[in-house]
């Protein structure tokens, strides 16, 4: 891995052994202030005590919105110069290079307005609205609750269904005997943390059952960008761009399918019903990416090899630091999850506790991406449920984010490292 500046320098990322229960976060230290970061939500860090004055957070404040003019800046060119490229657009909008990014045909990816569009509109071109017969999505409990916000556009009422406790996603093999099958009209694996979903068995699983599948690839972008193979083929995988993932427009998403037709239905589904003519030929949504958000887009893949070696040193220097504490084999980094999030599991909900108050007495933040499951919801406590979710309920409880951004340095990660292992000590 390529050093640079004052990130921690380290050999090849290396996935630990296979451990029972996993999650994800993410925070900041000091007072701790979100700013927009090319593209990515970091957490700025002050390094000074809580309640003193000083300057160090405008600094921060002032180098990233340098940064960010910047960025739009070399959007509004990219905008300007690729207004002649009209053939080459993808879903009507200028994100033409993502093809190239994750190895695809250009005919086989569409851009959406957000990763949330882009489920609702592969659910619309793949499986339809619900039905009177099949009114339920399948879709796991532990995940963001934009999961369930797509099905619901859709006509479809969330059935909660539990995930396995090494992957942290669906099962296909333990979804295929659940009662309320013959009610499911469409399943909603999801890319738990950017873990990408691997398309054979869930191909399987729609052969034998007849039911639709639409992936829910969430922050995988940068995974499968790295790997596409056996990620993508004939399941539609929705992905977002959203200013908290790792490759992002701001906002935005885009879907990537094998199939001409199917990816023709998902981008008239994007596109109000409209394919060539005016005239509205399905039920649809307004999904399009904006051709700002587009541009941006294309700048930000410009500089990705580098914000992309910066988010790995982040995960090799958070590596680093807690294996100094006695306590790596307890995170979850890239490539285990996406570059997007910094894990830790606090292995129950008392210690997750107390590490949190340890991280925010030293003016760090912390974050429970997924919070203790989608059942957890006040709008969704009524949901249909496959069981009593406990594998849900357990890494809910258990998972903490911790700060992630490119320019994170290696004595931030310390006072973060630092500031953890005080509150697992706490409790010994």
């Amino acid at each position: 891995m390529e050093q640079s500046g004052a990130r921690v320098p380290c050999g090849p990322l290396e996935v630990p052994p296979a451990r029972a229960q996993h999650g994800r976060q993410r925070g900041g230290g000091g007072r701790v202030e979100a700013v927009v970061r090319g593209g990515a939500i970091a957490l700025a860090l002050e390094d000074q005590a809580p309640g003193q004055q000083g300057n160090g957070l405008g600094a921060r404040r002032r180098r990233a919105l340098q940064r960010d003019q910047s960025v739009l800046r070399s959007a509004r060119v990219e905008l300007a110069a690729r207004r002649d490229e009209r053939a080459h657009l993808v879903g009507g909008r200028a994100l033409s290079d993502g093809g190239d990014l994750f190895a695809q045909p250009q005919d086989r990816i569409t851009t959406a307005s957000s990763g949330t569009a882009a489920i609702a509109g592969a659910i619309l071109g793949t499986a339809g609205r619900a039905t009177g017969a099949r009114p339920l999505a399948a879709i796991p409990a532990f995940t963001f609750v934009a999961t369930a916000n797509a099905v619901e556009q859709c006509g479809y009422r969330p059935y909660l269904v539990d995930v396995d406790p090494d992957t942290w996603m669906l099962d296909p093999d333990a979804l295929a005997g659940h009662p309320q099958l013959d009610r499911v009209g469409v399943v909603v694996p999801v890319a738990a943390f950017g873990r990408p979903v691997a398309q054979a068995r869930w191909h399987a699983f729609s052969e034998r059952t007849g039911i639709p599948v639409v992936i829910d690839g969430a922050a995988c972008s940068d995974r499968v960008a790295a790997a596409p193979d056996g990620y993508f083929g004939s399941i539609p995988v929705a992905m977002s761009f959203h200013a908290t993932k790792g490759l992002s427009t701001g906002e935005g998403g885009c879907v990537v399918a094998s199939d001409p037709q199917q990816m023709s239905d998902i981008q008239q589904a994007l596109n109000f019903g409209f394919v060539v003519s005016r005239n509205s030929g399905c039920s649809a949504l307004n999904g399009k990416m904006s051709e700002y958000h587009a541009a941006v887009g294309l700048a930000e893949i410009d500089g990705w090899p580098d914000k992309r070696r910066a988010l790995e040193d982040v995960a090799c220097g958070y590596r680093r630091a807690l294996l100094e504490l006695d306590l790596a084999d307890r995170l979850f980094a890239a490539p285990e999850v996406s570059l997007s999030y910094v894990l830790f599991d606090c292995r129950d909900a008392d210690a997750a506790a107390a590490i949190r108050r340890s991280l925010a007495s030293r003016g760090i933040d912390s974050r429970r991406w997924y919070g203790e499951g989608l059942g957890e919801h006040e709008y969704l406590a009524d949901a249909t449920r496959a069981g009593d979710l406990a594998v849900t309920q357990a890494l809910g409880c258990r998972l903490l984010g911790l700060p992630v951004a490119p320019d994170l340095t290696a004595a931030e990660i310390g006072r973060v490292a630092t500031a953890l292992a005080a509150g697992v000590w706490s409790r010994r």
